[in-house]
């Protein structure tokens, strides 16, 4: 009997071991801030070796993933008597990461092409229109622009973007994008349709690209203010002075008064609008009684004034 009690003793204890052995759980999914990937990362209850490192962690914000052969392997080394359960079983580990969107970079690139020369009231544009850059956490303020430059005469840049992702390791990115000149443009702020005058309220003041702009693109609300489409315009478009004018007060066929004013006398007659005109401009009437025809200059809403004291007679 005495014989029997050191053998169901050891039996236990063997049993114990397995059991606690076998008692670590899988995770599915674990997110982890280091350069390592550790026992205790993939197994719950690894005990003693939980801080034992078994692989290198992925880059800072991507992923790896640990199939069943892999952790059956890393347990077996570990001395962890685990064994998967179907070959489907696996982890999937994330690095943590902080992550810089384009318009973060966008500014960082800016600040070195400004130390590098740029007048600072130019708008830069990176060629890499979705540029994002993942980092570890505590990591953003290493991220740094180097050998920014730029060509003044063709407007273009280049500069390398330096991103850190581990411990002694980093990345470096080549941008490039284009420096832009920019200036002051009004344009109307809705949608105006031939005939409608344009009031000081139809219009804002916008920042544009110089090189998008016409070159003979009304720069000044004054030139606006006041004149009319000479056809549907709409909202945000520099406007060039061909696109606009002096309001119509004369139409078309309405009749109107001619008038010729001298030292002594005043003429008058009646006559109808060959054209559209507007107050100032020069008109083609049709003088009704004599069907001559005679120009004049608008002089406000159905007036013409003619040189002629004949008035077409």
């Amino acid at each position: 009997m005495k014989a029997v009690i050191p053998y169901v003793f050891a039996v236990l204890m063997i049993s114990s071991g397995m059991a606690g052995a076998e008692a670590a759980v899988l995770r599915a999914h674990v997110s982890v801030n280091a350069e390592v990937v550790r026992l205790g990362d993939l197994f719950a209850d690894a005990g003693a070796e939980a801080g034992r490192a078994v692989a290198p962690s992925p880059p800072a914000g991507a992923s790896q993933v640990f199939d069943a052969e892999e952790l059956r392997e890393i347990a077996r080394r570990a001395g962890l008597r685990w064994t998967p359960r179907t070959r489907y079983d696996r982890v999937t580990v994330e690095r943590a990461a902080v992550h810089l969107q384009h318009d973060e970079i966008l500014a960082r690139v800016r600040a070195a092409l400004i130390e590098a020369g740029m007048p600072g009231e130019r708008k830069v544009a990176l060629s890499q229109r979705d540029m994002a850059v993942s980092v570890p956490p505590g990591r953003e303020d290493d991220v740094r622009v180097e050998g920014a430059r730029y060509d003044e005469r063709t407007g273009r840049f280049a500069a390398a973007l330096v991103v850190p992702k581990g411990a002694d390791a980093s990345d470096r990115q080549h941008l490039t994008g284009r420096i832009h000149e920019m200036v002051q443009v009004p344009v109307l702020t809705r949608r105006i349709n031939r005939g409608d005058v344009i009031s000081r309220g139809d219009i804002d003041m916008v920042e544009l690209k110089q090189d998008g702009v016409p070159r003979d693109a009304v720069l000044d609300p004054a030139g606006i203010v006041g004149k009319t489409p000479r056809r549907l315009i709409g909202a945000g478009m520099p406007l060039r002075p061909a696109d606009l004018q002096a309001p119509v007060i004369i139409s078309k066929g309405s009749l109107v008064t001619l008038v010729v004013r001298t030292d002594r006398m005043l003429i008058t007659a009646r006559g109808k609008a060959l054209e559209d005109a507007a107050d100032g401009e020069i008109v083609r009437v049709l003088n009704i009684r004599s069907r001559s025809t005679v120009q004049g200059v608008v002089d406000g809403p159905g007036h013409v004034i003619v040189n002629s004291p004949t008035l077409g007679r």
